[in-house]
């Protein structure tokens, strides 16, 4: 499917699917703009929803955490931004590695105290206060230039 048939889709579920299968097609490193807000910001919510924090950040979606939390300035959402940095509290200098296998080191020795704080986060991230999706799909809508092929 391309893009402008995506963007014709009229169901909102249905449409950030294929957005995010869209971006998925992509090498992060090749994506840009509102390409990166869908990939970073949909891949921390699947797994966030699918297992919590200490699950994105131990898979290889915690790869792109940084694009995350701009994204999530990007489109405006305040409560997942809250959420998401204090989620990056349990890395030394809220800063968790870029390299995959050494950030699974550091959440593979988290604290009891250090997981209860995830668990805690991840209750607050399932109320769902800002509707991501609603926030990324607008968001994408305004910036229908940045998706490519």
């Amino acid at each position: 499917m391309n893009i402008n048939d995506i963007f014709k889709i009229q169901n909102s579920n249905e449409k950030i699917i294929a957005l995010h299968e869209f971006c998925m097609g992509l090498s992060p490193s090749d994506l840009k703009g509102a390409e990166m807000v869908v990939y970073s910001i949909e891949n921390m919510e699947n797994e966030v929803m699918n297992g919590g924090f200490r699950q994105y950040f131990l898979n290889s979606s915690g790869d792109t955490w940084k694009d995350c939390l701009e994204s999530l300035k990007k489109v405006n959402a305040t409560k997942s931004l809250d959420l998401f940095l204090k989620s990056l509290s349990i890395f030394k200098d809220h800063n968790p590695p870029i390299d995959w296998s050494a950030r699974k080191i550091v959440v593979d020795q988290l604290s009891k105290a250090q997981i209860d704080l995830l668990d805690e986060l991840d209750k607050e991230f399932y109320k769902y206060e800002d509707k991501l999706q609603d926030l990324v799909l607008a968001y994408a809508e305004e910036h229908k230039e940045d998706f490519s092929r």
